[in-house]
């Protein structure tokens, strides 16, 4: 008898993770959420954390909401989830550019893979493709990153390995300390080299004026002295 064809297994499931501490301007991001869950339905679930929700739930979009949690355990909510994936979108104002990436320091500590906009902060931390992945603000292209992400559990295992390695090497407290010592150390010489610049500065435009007053003096002694003669 011809054996039977295995059953295809179910793909593992996959939990978008999108959480802020205030609203979102990510209009490219709702049309792409949308399409990635009707295009994986039942494989995709997506969790809101904080103020967002709001605004997905006006898109009309399907989610759990959770409200705002201490750090700790936000990270052990993510942690739990099943096949965490974080969506980090940012806009590319000048206000947003000034942020820190503590979102993908966050998440990389706690072995979650990220998607994040190619933006500042994030473009100089994420190493595209190897720690994370870095998304144009477009809706093609963050539905084209979520399905890829999304298929693809071993990628998403092994960005989230090599971010939490690269943090703990380039972005730990014992860096952050170091880096910070290395400037305090440093403002003492570059002060007096800028106070030395001043100086120098100053002294070339005083420099006409004192030979103008030395001039004057002299000129003046001679006068003083042809009038005793």
């Amino acid at each position: 008898l011809p054996l039977a064809a295995a059953a295809p297994r179910p793909a593992p499931p996959v939990t978008l993770l999108v959480a802020a501490s205030d609203r979102m301007a990510v209009d490219f991001l709702y049309p792409a959420i949308r399409a990635v869950l009707q295009q994986r339905p039942g494989q995709v679930r997506l969790v809101v954390v904080g103020p967002p929700g709001e605004a997905f739930r006006a898109q009309g979009l399907p989610f759990s909401a959770q409200g705002l949690l201490p750090r700790a355990e936000f990270l052990a909510m993510a942690q739990a989830l099943p096949g965490a994936l974080a969506v980090i979108p940012l806009d590319d104002s000048m206000f947003s550019g000034c942020k820190s990436a503590i979102k993908f320091f966050d998440y990389a500590q706690a072995g979650v893979p990220v998607l994040c906009s190619r933006v500042s902060p994030y473009a100089e931390v994420v190493d595209d493709g190897r720690t994370g992945a870095l998304v144009a603000n477009t809706a093609v292209a963050w539905t084209a990153a979520l399905l890829a992400a999304v298929d693809d559990p071993a990628w998403r295992a092994g960005v989230a390995a090599a971010a939490q390695a690269d943090v703990r090497r380039r972005f730990s407290l014992e860096q952050t300390v170091d880096a910070w010592q290395a400037l305090l150390t440093a403002l003492p010489t570059r002060g007096a080299r800028r106070r030395a610049g001043w100086r120098d500065a100053i002294d070339a435009m005083l420099e006409p004026l004192a030979l103008w007053l030395r001039r004057f003096n002299r000129d003046r002694l001679a006068r003083r002295a042809r009038r005793r003669r």
